[in-house]
């Protein structure tokens, strides 16, 4: 175009109409790269510690977060809903207090460690000294049943935790588990671990049958001991065994002294037995076997019912003890200090035979925990390992009593498994072990030691800064950490 209108065009007018092409930016300088700086040796272990303690963490909680994760997963799938498994919650806590695994090396180390601690690690002890200012005022009313199940568990017995531990963790484990069925196995282990005590008490090898037969010959070779003390002449008694004598009927005569129209304790029958122990001396053939009669008679006087029966059958029982302790006593005055020695752990170990014949089931060859019970309870005296399973008995009789068999399947378990796996989602196949697992879980050694223990009770602590709940906190370890609100024993 031309004319006057070609200067508009190409004037001052066509910087407005075409604005500028914006000028290309400036080209960066490139980055140094920094190479990554290794880490010092003292970071290097702090990190190796730390991951160490990790594995055991990690370790301690597989088994009773998998059975916490079995049980969120069959809730998912039975309502839909979608909870986090407990283990993810529980990775993301030791993620916040432990380095991570970088490298498949220490994922595999990891894994190893994690699997040895969770299988291997001993019970933690929890040691909190006690602070300034406290000072005890009481003693721990479960203090007794709290020592009888730790011999217990010293033995190799279980309870379900719930009995001892009733906080939601467990209580939640053990309603997976199914309570029923927790509680039939925990009988079938303890009946099991009950005669492997009873053989251990009597120096029997694994396994061994107990029956009235096998008692008897370990009776007839600890009788070569009073044999041998049969032939070592007479003995002479002291007054320690006069005294001793006497005092059989001491009880007896304090109440016959008011009352004498009441016969008690089978009070003429004592009468007559101390008697005839009042000698000066007797013979030693003698001596053996009027014990071996004594012990007999309390056996059998500790299987009746009647309580005149039972009071002869304790005087029966430690009228043979103060024979044998003159007898014994005459030994090592004689310079036969060995001879002694053997009659004494003779005599132990007969008294132990008769105290297991008493609670054997001759049908099944168990011993019954009960039958020892009730023995404790009349007075016969029981030590070591048939004291514990007597004293475990009388504190868990419901994990004490006697299984012949294994438990039953639940119909529950084969309707959802099967059924129920079958018809609504096949992941409900899994119930059924799952259930299985926790319920061998909760009842495993490493599960006992760390959530079946009593809580501490605190409650005789008294501090002037502090009150007796938060000395109770302190001390109590659940299922899910600190539980100060669990229901006291």
């Amino acid at each position: 175009m031309s004319g006057p209108w070609e200067d508009y065009e190409q004037g001052p007018w066509q910087d407005f109409a075409q604005p500028a092409a914006p000028a290309p930016a400036p080209i960066a300088a490139p980055v140094p790269v920094v190479p990554q700086q290794s880490r010092s040796r003292a970071d290097e272990l702090k990190r190796q510690l730390g991951l160490t303690g990790r594995a055991v963490a990690e370790g301690l909680g597989a088994l009773p977060l998998a059975a916490m994760d079995a049980g969120v997963a069959v809730r998912n799938l039975a309502t839909g809903s979608k909870y986090d498994s407990p283990s993810s919650m529980y990775t993301a806590g030791l993620d916040q207090i432990f380095p991570k695994r970088e490298t498949g090396l220490e994922q595999g180390v990891g894994l190893a460690a994690g699997a040895l601690a969770g299988s291997r690690l001993p019970v933690p002890q929890l040691k909190i000294p006690t602070p300034f200012g406290f000072r005890a005022v009481s003693s721990d009313p479960n203090a007794v049943r709290n020592a009888t199940l730790a011999a217990g568990r010293e033995a190799g017995l279980v309870v379900p935790p719930n009995t001892t531990r009733p906080n939601i963790g467990n209580y939640f484990a053990e309603s997976i588990g199914g309570k029923a069925q927790t509680q039939q196995i925990a009988q079938l282990k303890n009946t099991n671990r009950f005669n492997e005590l009873g053989r251990k008490a009597l120096g029997l090898p694994k396994g061994a049958p107990l029956e009235p037969k096998m008692l008897a010959g370990l009776r007839a070779n600890a009788g070569q001991a009073y044999e041998a003390v049969a032939s070592s002449g007479p003995i002479r008694t002291n007054n320690q065994y006069l005294n001793e004598v006497v005092d059989l009927t001491r009880e007896a005569d304090i109440i016959a002294k008011d009352f004498p129209e009441l016969s008690v304790g089978a009070h003429e029958k004592i009468g007559k037995l101390q008697a005839a122990l009042l000698k000066d001396e007797f013979d030693a053939r003698s001596a053996v076997e009027l014990v071996k009669k004594l012990r007999a008679d309390a056996s059998s006087l500790y299987r009746s019912p009647a309580p005149d029966d039972n009071a002869m059958a304790r005087s029966s029982q430690e009228a043979a003890s103060i024979v044998e302790d003159m007898m014994i006593r005459s030994l090592r005055a004689r310079g036969k200090g060995d001879l002694a020695d053997s009659f004494e752990k003779a005599r132990v170990l007969i008294a132990k035979t008769y105290a297991v014949e008493d609670a054997l089931n001759l049908g099944t060859g168990n011993i019954v925990p009960a039958r020892l019970r009730a023995q404790l309870r009349r007075g016969k005296p029981l030590s070591g390992e048939l004291e514990t399973i007597a004293k475990f008995s009388a504190a868990y009789p419901q994990a004490s009593a006697e299984m012949l068999a294994s438990p039953g399947v639940s119909a529950l378990d084969m309707g959802i498994g099967i059924g129920g796996g079958a018809a609504v989602h096949p992941g409900l196949l899994a119930y059924p072990a799952a259930r299985y697992l926790t319920r061998r879980g909760i009842l495993s050694g490493p599960y006992q030691n760390l959530f079946a223990q009593p809580k501490t009770h605190a409650a005789g602590l008294l501090s002037t800064k502090a009150g007796p709940r938060a000395a109770g906190t302190a001390t109590a370890i659940g299922l899910f950490g600190q539980d100060p609100y669990e229901e006291e024993l």
